[in-house]
């Protein structure tokens, strides 16, 4: 059903997933800051789930000059990388108190002052790494300054959290998996990190697992409709679809202008047979949703495959299934929609030259249904999926999603 990315990560305009480093986006996808607006950085580990970080979870130092006293060469610098920090927005300002740090440490501060001072380091190697991580190509600099961070300030969970969604994003699902438990240990009620632990798990095609992470997530956060999308496809793929319906349509009404939850609650209609308000629902989230690709795969896939004669039409199906593959590339799930597109349409040579590219792209648990269908446009026939057919992973929710933060619908959230 949906197009992953669903990391709260960076976006992947998924996910990014987009995957989606995030992507749902907030989509980590989505923005990455990861303080507060005017909270000040402190000296100790653990943060706030919605504030800046804090380097000693007990009682840290909330008086900035209690924390550096007393008055040093290197004191002095502490403090001037400490009033920097309370501004600093671009990497230039962040290196300069990475640097300022390291020099007052080096300048005679004391054990107390040190500490200080590597949590405002560890503090600005964050912020920095996020910088990085937004920009395209540099999330080798990005793991790496997360990993400093981590180094320099163990209990700073924000570092552990963004750089398992980096480590996601690359396909490192082990490392991700620890990071991601990490940050649990040390913030248990920090829900982007059950998020996208679950949104990791789905990848890993560990439902039931990922369906207790975005129960956990929903809890914390249970206003926030990727949550409810998400936690929906896990339950559709358990084969649970009442349940799932019931998340899809509650994330419509907390996100009513988005097309996600459309599509999700489309398919799931489309499922079971009930052809005229999935035909609605894809009308609905085309509207709302014109630019976006897996709301136009899924409307093409419909028009194309549906048993039921009113509800096709090959000419947009085409029409739909080109602009999607335009918009979001060439993946396998979206190459297999337009081939049914061209075969609904009658044009078979078409057909199997886009399904033999679909069948080589194609992960080999998808490769048997895909190939299932190149015999169908061999034998010159269109596919239909029968009433009440078994789920495809052509239709199936979030299908050819890569691990991913989060946006839209979704993936990893950065920092948030």
């Amino acid at each position: 059903m949906c197009d992953p990315t669903c990391w709260r990560l960076i976006t992947k305009s998924v996910m990014a997933v987009v995957i989606v480093l995030s992507c749902r986006t907030g989509g980590a996808g989505e923005a990455h800051g990861t303080q507060r607006e005017g909270a000040e950085p402190q000296a100790g580990g653990d943060a706030d789930p919605v504030g800046g970080p804090r380097l000693e979870s007990s009682e840290a130092a909330n008086d900035s000059e209690d924390a550096v006293a007393p008055a040093t060469a290197g004191h002095a610098l502490i403090r001037q990388a400490f009033e920097l920090t309370q501004r600093a927005k671009t990497e230039e300002e962040l290196t300069t108190a990475i640097t300022l740090c390291g020099d007052g440490i080096a300048r005679g501060a004391s054990d107390a002052q040190t500490k200080y001072a590597e949590g405002l380091m560890a503090w600005a190697h964050n912020k920095r790494g996020e910088l990085y991580a937004s920009r395209e190509g540099r999330e080798a600099d990005a793991l790496r300054e997360f990993s400093r961070a981590a180094e320099l300030n163990p209990k700073l969970w924000r570092a552990m959290h963004n750089r398992a969604i980096t480590y996601a994003g690359q396909g490192k699902s082990t490392e991700a998996l620890d990071d991601f438990n990490k940050t649990i240990e040390l913030n248990q009620n920090y829900p982007n990190a059950w998020f996208n632990r679950g949104e990791l798990r789905y990848q890993l095609r560990q439902f039931e697992e990922a369906l207790a992470d975005y129960d956990r997530a929903v809890q914390l956060a249970p206003r926030d409709a990727g949550f409810r999308n998400s936690r929906g496809h896990a339950l559709y793929q358990l084969g649970r679809l009442r349940p799932a319906l019931d998340d899809f349509n509650l994330a419509a009404r907390l996100d009513p202008k988005s097309p996600d939850a459309r599509v999700n609650r489309a398919d799931i209609y489309r499922e079971l047979g009930q052809y005229a308000p999935a035909a609605g629902e894809y009308r609905e989230a085309v509207r709302l949703g014109p630019q976006n690709g897996r709301a136009l795969r899924s409307a093409a896939w419909f028009m194309s495959t549906c048993p039921d004669a009113r509800f096709r039409d090959s000419r947009m199906a085409m029409m739909a299934a080109e602009k999607a593959v335009e918009l979001d590339g060439e993946t396998p799930a979206y190459l297999d929609t337009l081939a049914a597109a061209y075969a609904s349409a009658g044009q078979f040579d078409s057909a199997q030259e886009v399904q033999a590219e679909a069948i080589g792209k194609a992960a080999k648990e998808d490769a048997a249904s895909y190939k299932r269908r190149l015999e169908f446009y061999k034998r010159q026939r269109p596919y239909r999926e029968g009433p009440a057919s078994p789920r495809t992973t052509a239709a199936a929710p979030r299908q050819g999603r890569a691990p991913a933060p989060r946006q839209g619908g979704r993936g990893p959230r950065f920092g948030r």
